[in-house]
């Protein structure tokens, strides 16, 4: 969610800005009644007769999520044909995960919590499976440094994941409308099996089906529309390596704009709607030049924009797309700032949120000061450290939910950048932050590898600034 617009609503709860999560838009293993969230069960076909060990659910321990993830091998591109019935809001798919083992395994293990598996293969090969605390494992072996491919079949209606007093995530539908949202590793999970988890970024087709009239977009860039009988498949690519997409169905029209360098922009929005009710959009070139001066060209080969009403309110950022239902522009540039920061670099893990949501919400104070005025940010600034008060949270204590979306993440974060800004200079801050767009590019960073490019960027230790933002309670005061 826009930290703006939060502001508007003095009376909105912490947890409503949790639908902000890529806001504030990744990839990702189901959550169990002894995690974060609930999931109805669903049987899996005779065939899943093979029963997991401990050992194969093991995750890669992320501090909220330690489950997701599945070490012993590097997924390249996934595959995903998804036919999707937006009445049932049921779906029927054939998802395929190209990767190369890093190390010999008797078994390959994929995160899933979604539908009914008919049936799986690995390397064109019939073989067991079994299903256990949100793991798909496939009773398959590979050799080190092997490139295999595992075809999971599957069919239902994905559930998604519900936490009291949070917006639900994952796969979210209503009859006429589907949509997903990935706010934390487990989330996509829900409806496709991936290793889910930052740390293994991939390439994305994904080729979705559904019944006319609905249109399906989705991350990334539409290379192909097909005609069906009744239907249309409109397939997405993304072609970067990256840690999260989304898709989401409905009546939608449709119209192209131009960037700035030609960058295609699709927008889709509902058919009782026109561009008209978007006034933000005019400011769509001009954000995208304000952006690229200050963190790099645009990191995609087109832009799109869904106006999906089926939405807790605010934005969600994936790689090439962004899902909005409020369209005020501190909305969008920030969904925009989250093209570079969770789209093309992801997170190492959900400790750097305060990275992945920082940036963009300081990005709505240069924006703020860009179109009202130095004075303007400044009192935005200013707002951030009186809703944060003396002392918070230490921004890399990550240990449950509410820490990924409170406002040690976001508020503090933008303080962080701020006041780094101000520490080495602007010139130096902007040549930073392209620094580590470019050089993580297609990567998941951590706190420490944000660090380090600063430091190499601008020549200095930076090591008792970051400290003192980053792991102690008070909150530092920033030079004026």
């Amino acid at each position: 969610m826009s930290i703006v617009s939060w502001f508007l609503q003095p009376g909105v709860a912490q947890t409503s800005r949790l639908c902000a999560g890529g806001i504030i838009v990744l990839l990702v293993i189901a959550c169990t009644p002894t995690e974060e969230g609930t999931r109805s069960a669903q049987s899996d076909a005779p065939s899943a007769t093979f029963v997991p060990s401990e050992d194969d659910l093991v995750g890669l321990g992320d501090p909220i999520v330690p489950s997701a993830g599945n070490p012993g091998y590097d997924a390249r591109r996934y595959v995903w044909d998804l036919e999707v019935n937006p009445e049932s809001n049921s779906l029927t798919a054939k998802a395929s995960m190209h990767a190369l083992a890093l190390e010999s395994l008797d078994r390959v293990t994929l995160d899933f919590s979604g539908p009914r598996v008919t049936g799986v293969r690995i390397n064109g090969e019939v073989v067991e499976y079994g299903r256990a605390d949100g793991k798909l494992v496939v009773n398959g072996s590979v050799a080190e440094s092997e490139q295999f491919e595992i075809e999971v079949e599957y069919a239902g209606t994905p559930e998604p994941i519900r936490v009291p007093a949070s917006p639900p995530r994952g796969w979210i539908a209503e009859p006429g409308a589907v949509r997903t949202f990935s706010l934390l590793p487990g989330d996509a999970a829900g409806w496709a099996p991936l290793n889910d988890t930052p740390l293994d970024p991939a390439a994305y087709t994904l080729r979705i089906t559904v019944p006319d009239p609905f249109v399906a977009t989705a991350s990334g860039t539409l290379v192909e529309t097909l005609e069906r009988e009744n239907g249309k498949t409109f397939v997405w690519r993304v072609d970067l390596p990256v840690t999260e997409v989304t898709v989401a169905v409905g009546e939608y029209r449709t119209d192209r704009l131009t960037g700035p360098n030609g960058l295609p922009i699709d927008i889709a929005f509902p058919t009782d709607a026109t561009v008209a009710d978007i006034p933000s959009l005019k400011q769509l070139p001009n954000m995208l030049a304000f952006l690229r001066a200050r963190l790099g060209p645009f990191p995609f080969p087109s832009l799109g924009l869904t106006w999906v009403r089926l939405f807790g309110g605010g934005g969600d950022s994936t790689p090439g797309r962004i899902n909005l239902s409020d369209v005020q522009e501190s909305v969008v540039v920030h969904e925009l700032a989250h093209q570079w920061m969770g789209g093309s670099v992801g997170n190492a893990s959900t400790q750097d949120a305060w990275l992945r949501e920082g940036l963009p919400t300081y990005v709505e104070v240069l924006w703020t000061a860009r179109r009202e005025g130095t004075q303007a940010g400044q009192s935005l600034i200013e707002s951030f450290r009186r809703q944060l008060g003396p002392s918070t949270r230490p921004p890399l204590d990550v240990d449950e939910l509410a820490d990924r979306s409170d406002d040690a993440t976001f508020l503090r974060g933008a303080l962080v950048m701020h006041s780094l800004k101000l520490e080495v200079g602007e010139r130096a801050f902007f040549r930073a932050l392209k620094g580590f767009f470019t050089s993580y590019r297609g990567k998941s960073a951590s706190t420490k590898d944000f660090i380090e490019t600063v430091e190499r960027v601008v020549g200095r230790d930076l090591t008792n600034f970051f400290a003192a933002w980053l792991s102690r309670e008070p909150v530092p005061q920033s030079r004026n």
